[in-house]
């Protein structure tokens, strides 16, 4: 490492700005840190204002560790870089901008004892902070890859790369162009997915597989559609209908859209139906049981013809089987039963296919 004492990190892509920045504060003070030695400032519940947390970090770089030796002063997640005034701008009368402050003072140089780390989106390279900390420090931009731009993808790979490895995983080529696929530039959710695999893999050192992932990890509008089915499966009615509004909120075809998701609500009902049948055939009495069945025995999955129970990837077996234990047979009869009478109602009745969805859910869960 190199002996800068003064780290920012900013860019628009705030997900990996707070990521590196806790990465870098992890190696420098450890999992535990000293409270008397590491000051963490950022916002709180109570909504100290943004000019009063640049005073409270001014405040602490005066102030030497209580137990002398080595101090960390982190600004973590601030959120209002790009509010720097211009070096033009005028100061109020007797007052010194805190920002404007704030930069003087690392290009004067911090003391030697002090480190100071920074992170958050949307700072101007421009402007008199940047450009201090990039003089007496460090500057690390994150930006989020944009996929339309030529070696945008080429980006999105090698920061999957880097995470998985992180992880402790190895990808094959058709494991990384899935996940591509799945999160598209979205690094926000590249964390989560990867912990998905990591917890599935568990000791197996192999190249995680292209199926793998495409069972783990669905893509944007596929997940969408499994939020329904999730909250169908928590009997959730509050959830149901949020999740189904947002989805056709955000469709360019809400009709289309609709109708889809009471699709979706058919199939769910009946792979939940199938699964209980699976589970009353073999005696297999929890969730679990479906999991450690179909893992141990992996010869079903080779021979089942798909859309069988067999050919279900364990984890999700698992997850539609404890779906499918929050109702009975009859109770899944019927919630079919419902939606086949809200599809005939799009085309039959004047009523919306949105409202349509919404007067099934509201049958079948209330």
């Amino acid at each position: 490492m190199s002996a800068t004492n003064i780290y920012l990190f900013s860019g628009n892509d705030a997900s990996r700005i707070s990521s590196e920045a806790e990465k870098l504060v992890l190696q420098l003070v450890g999992p535990e840190p000293d409270p008397f030695s590491c000051d963490i400032i950022q916002e709180s519940e109570g909504g100290t204002s943004t000019q009063e947390l640049l005073r409270r970090l001014l405040r602490s770089l005066d102030s030497p560790s209580f137990m002398g030796g080595q101090k960390l002063v982190w600004l973590k997640n601030y959120g209002d870089f790009g509010s720097e005034p211009a070096a033009s701008a005028k100061s109020k009368k007797g007052t010194e901008d805190p920002m404007r402050e704030l930069a003087r003072r690392i290009q004067e140089g911090l003391p030697a004892d002090v480190i100071l780390v920074m992170n958050g989106p949307g700072i101007d390279r421009r402007k008199a902070l940047a450009k201090a900390c990039d003089e007496k420090g460090e500057v690390r931009i994150y930006n989020v890859p944009d996929l339309s731009r030529s070696g945008g993808l080429a980006e999105m790979g090698r920061i999957i790369r880097e995470n998985a490895a992180e992880k402790g995983l190895k990808l094959s080529r058709g494991a990384e162009d899935a996940l591509l696929e799945a999160l598209g530039g979205d690094t926000s959710l590249l964390d989560g997915e990867l912990e998905k695999i990591r917890c599935y893999m568990g000791d197996d050192t192999q190249a995680v597989s292209r199926e793998t992932v495409q069972e783990l990890c669905a893509g944007q509008a596929e997940k969408q559609v499994w939020a329904l089915s999730d909250a169908l499966g928590k009997q959730s009615l509050n959830e149901a209908l949020t999740t189904s509004a947002n989805i056709i909120a955000l469709s360019r075809n809400p009709d289309s859209s609709a109708r889809g998701l009471i699709y979706n609500g058919v199939t769910f009902f009946r792979e939940a139906l199938k699964m209980r049948l699976f589970m009353a055939e073999r005696n297999l009495r929890d969730a679990n049981a479906v999991k450690y069945l179909l893992e141990s025995n992996p010869e079903l999955r080779k021979n089942a013809d798909r859309g069988d129970v067999e050919s279900m990837h364990p984890y999700r077996a698992m997850v539609v089987a404890g779906h499918a234990l929050k109702y009975t047979p009859s109770q899944m009869i019927k919630a079919m039963r419902i939606l086949r009478d809200a599809l005939w109602q799009c085309s039959s009745s004047k009523i919306t296919p949105q409202q349509a969805l919404e007067n099934a859910i509201l049958s079948i869960l209330n």
